[in-house]
């Protein structure tokens, strides 16, 4: 069965199963399974995507990280996060990955289960 939203050329919706040889980009919009509303790339390089959706209930964000080396997304592994509310922390959380000063946590993670990626512009 397809997918009608990825026949249609305005909504410009990848599936899931281009997702490893895709390159995230900044504003994307992520859905994942189980989830209605869907996540923003406020950061990303070749192998990570740091994605949030406001949480409003709290007044923050709810993120993950996508790794697309060991193929999961997760959070990050610090006990005490640095947070991801700006655009200049979710930066700051990727300069970190890339320097191997934090990783995706190994207890808390899920294998992607990305449904589809949609570009914003």
């Amino acid at each position: 069965m397809k997918n009608e939203s990825n026949n249609n050329p305005q909504t410009k919706a990848m599936p899931y199963d281009a997702m490893l040889a895709h390159v995230f980009e900044r504003g994307q919009k992520v859905y994942v399974k189980a989830e209605k509303r869907p996540y923003t790339v406020r950061a990303c390089d070749d192998r990570f995507a740091i994605c949030t959706k406001p949480f409003n209930p709290q007044k923050t964000v709810q993120y993950f990280i996508v790794d697309k080396k060991r193929n999961v997304r997760g959070t990050e592994n610090l006990i005490f996060g640095m947070g991801f509310e700006t655009d200049e922390e979710c930066n700051d959380a990727l300069d970190r990955l890339q320097k191997g000063e934090s990783e995706v946590s190994y207890r808390n993670f899920v294998v992607l289960d990305i449904v589809r990626v949609v570009n914003v512009c």
